[in-house]
């Protein structure tokens, strides 16, 4: 990425937003604002040596899941799942589906994404 600095997604026109750029600005805006305390998180790292995110209702590996280790959580419940990287996300996003959640976001290319936005961010 070019730019080091994330522009505010809201002063951009939207014809101009590249589609990535819109979906991390939504994603920002949803999990970051107001109403992002009625989400439950899942860490589903399999490697866990990076930064804690301090966000994580629960912390099931991907191939815990798989298993169908269930988290504590209501299967209607919002969840956000994140792991280490958008492939075994995804793998966790389908598990969690399997197993009858509803409302799972997928964080787009996993503990990065997290990394990045969440735990190096003030306050994250």
């Amino acid at each position: 990425m070019a730019e080091e600095h994330r522009r505010d997604w809201r002063t951009v026109p939207f014809d101009q937003m590249a589609k990535d750029e819109i979906n991390e600005a939504y994603l920002q805006d949803l999990l970051m604002g107001n109403g992002s305390a009625r989400f439950r998180w899942i860490d589903a790292r399999e490697d866990r040596t990076g930064e804690p995110t301090g966000r994580a209702h629960a912390v099931l590996s991907v191939t815990s899941l798989k298993r169908g280790v269930r988290p504590p959580l209501d299967n209607d419940e919002p969840i956000v799942v994140f792991a280490d990287d958008d492939e075994s996300t995804q793998a966790a996003r389908r598990a969690l589906n399997h197993q009858g959640y509803t409302h799972v976001i997928a964080i787009p290319r996993g503990y990065p994404w997290v990394k990045r936005y969440l735990v190096e961010q003030p306050g994250g």
